[in-house]
């Protein structure tokens, strides 16, 4: 019997095919940026997540500018020599690093692209990002100091640079580097289409004599982390005191576990704007599904009395109806949710590079896919119960007698 309700359902919709898409259209709209919006911003979470990751326990993230400034991070506001200095001398600080970025052209034999440089002091630096950040050389070796050495990120060979191995040679503003090693993935796109340098080497392709847009403190051992940190923030601080005739400067000094919270907090805010806004959505559609079964009672008011005529219960002719409505939410489900999916890799497609360090990636799980698609079909199926009802409702005799 219930392979018949189905067989009936779909002759019914084929029968009214128009009013049907578009009312699958409604779900469709809806759907489609549940999908599309939600895979994106759980992909930007993702990829602020594996960022943060690399922040060990020991370490501390120093940036100029109040929370996660957009200036700092792509590039405006630096740290100059003086707030480098004055970190320094924060009681528990172990080893500051200067970890300045930009873009320039490298070339690599014919090929020249623009790609993201790294600097940071060979010296120090290599030993603290070994044993607190994993750096590993998945080929080669990690560069030496006064080497003219430089080390690329994982996706450089693949993405950038096609075929580059180990031993080849990077000409930067017109030196010539050697590519001493290819890193481990670092768990990010950006960080692995970047090329790690000398410090010394950076600033001299780049021009830039002193600044950095951010700072990487290790603390001494046997210190509190966030003591260390409230101790930069005051040297930071009295700096900021010393200065005359300048706009005073704020700072932001960033533990792991800080930075966890503030960007979940701020990805959790997004997330639910996201969400509310494409139930929204789907919520105009299911009343489109509603109006257009409310309308489908009302022509078949005749057929509703036939099929009661012949025996058809309450239930079966509500069933009959709930199945429709279910057949229209799930239809749109899963149109909705190819289209998500496609829109969600087109943007990730013209958004990857858009910025060296802005990476923006759809995050697509089944959990997401499977969630979307019962909740399609509910909702088509709630859409269509209150119209079901009336139709189970009808007396027979006055709907036969219905013209």
């Amino acid at each position: 019997m219930n392979r018949e309700y189905i067989k009936i359902a779909i002759r019914n919709l084929k029968n009214r095919s128009l009013r049907s898409s578009l009312s699958i259209l409604g779900i469709i709209i809806g759907v489609f940026l549940v999908v599309s919006l939600v895979s994106l911003a759980q992909g930007i979470t993702e990829g602020i997540q594996q960022q943060l990751d690399m922040i060990g326990g020991d370490l501390i993230m120093v940036m100029p500018g109040e929370g996660f400034d957009i200036t700092s991070i792509i590039g405006g506001a630096q740290l100059k020599d003086r707030e480098i200095e004055a970190i320094a001398r924060a009681r528990g600080v172990r080893t500051v690093l200067e970890s300045p970025w930009g873009v320039e052209s490298v070339r690599s034999e014919d090929q020249s692209k623009n790609t993201l440089l790294w600097g940071i002091d060979y010296g120090e630096g290599i030993p603290v990002l070994e044993s607190l950040m994993g750096l590993e050389a998945e080929k080669g070796s990690l560069p030496r100091p006064g080497r003219r050495e430089v080390v690329v990120g994982n996706l450089i060979p693949q993405d950038i640079f096609s075929d580059l191995r180990v031993g080849d040679q990077l000409t930067i503003s017109g030196r010539r580097f050697t590519v001493s090693g290819i890193l481990r993935s670092l768990g990010s796109r950006q960080d692995d289409l970047s090329i790690m340098m000398d410090l010394s080497d950076y600033r001299e392709v780049t021009g830039s004599r002193e600044g950095t847009q951010a700072a990487i403190v290790q603390i001494e051992s046997g210190f509190n982390v966030d003591s260390v940190a409230e101790n930069i923030r005051m040297e930071l601080e009295e700096v900021g005191r010393r200065r005359r005739g300048e706009e005073e400067a704020s700072y932001s000094v960033i533990t792991a576990d800080a930075a966890v919270d503030i960007a979940n907090n701020i990805m959790n805010i997004l997330q639910l704007a996201v969400l509310a806004f494409a139930s929204i959505a789907v919520f105009v559609g299911a009343i489109g599904i509603m109006n257009s079964m409310y309308t489908a009672v009302r022509e078949r008011t005749k057929e509703i009395g036939v099929l009661k005529a012949i025996g058809a219960k309450r239930k079966d002719i509500s069933t009959i109806f709930l199945i429709e409505s279910g057949i229209i939410g799930l239809i749109g489900g899963i149109i909705g949710i190819i289209l998500g999916i496609a829109a969600a890799k087109i943007g990730e497609y013209f958004l990857i590079d858009a910025h060296p360090l802005v990476y923006i990636q759809a995050h697509i799980s089944f959990s997401l896919i499977f969630f979307t698609l019962l909740f399609s079909f509910l909702i088509g199926c709630l859409a269509g119960f209150f119209p079901a009802r009336q139709a189970a409702k009808k007396d027979p005799v006055e709907a036969l007698m219905y013209e």
